[in-house]
């Protein structure tokens, strides 16, 4: 079922400029909580010509969540927030995400060996976004990430893997990087 057009006008009513203003989406997308108990990430990178395969990066994250916070980081409503930034030009929107564990293996692919580089790490990510209300122009963002205990026990032969695996990540990174240097 389509929305009829006056559906569309009571959902964007005139004045919230559905196209450039501060309005019902920028809501939607400022006001999202999330919950996830479970996020498995695998990373695999191609295998260059004549070497052998790079590792594979495995994450595992657990007890995900995001929130709505007020200035001192407390979790609050929506509707809580909206009145902070009532009347505003400029709007701050703060965002607590909370893990309660990751962990990070990397896969050596000639063995299968697993090496846990790191397990069960808790992490605390707080991010502040200012906009302007006009617009819904993003002028600012602040990212702080806590990480309260990392403990590294890797073999010489583990770390020799886990540093082979940055080592490809980089060069894709950089090889993306300088493909669009030499396109500009």
């Amino acid at each position: 079922m389509s929305p009829t057009p006056q559906l569309l006008s009571e959902l964007f009513p005139k004045g919230t400029g559905q196209h450039s203003q501060y309005g019902y989406s920028a809501n939607i997308g400022d006001g999202i909580c999330l919950r996830v108990k479970q996020v498995r990430i695998s990373v695999k990178l191609l295998q260059r010509p004549g070497c052998l395969p790079p590792p594979q990066l495995q994450i595992l994250i657990q007890d995900l969540a995001m929130n709505i916070c007020d200035l001192n980081w407390e979790i609050i409503s929506w509707v809580q927030a909206q009145k902070l930034n009532r009347g505003q030009d400029i709007l701050y929107i703060f965002k607590l995400c909370t893990c309660n564990s990751v962990s990070l293996s990397v896969i050596e692919p000639s063995s299968g060996s697993v090496i846990n580089v790191c397990q069960q790490i808790p992490i605390t990510l707080r991010n502040t976004t200012k906009k302007k209300r006009e617009t819904s122009q993003t002028i600012g963002v602040q990212i702080d990430i806590e990480i309260e205990d990392v403990n590294l026990h890797l073999t010489p032969q583990e770390l020799f893997h886990t540093i082979r695996f940055l080592k490809a990540l980089l060069r894709c990174l950089n090889r993306n990087e300088k493909q669009q240097l030499t396109k500009a």
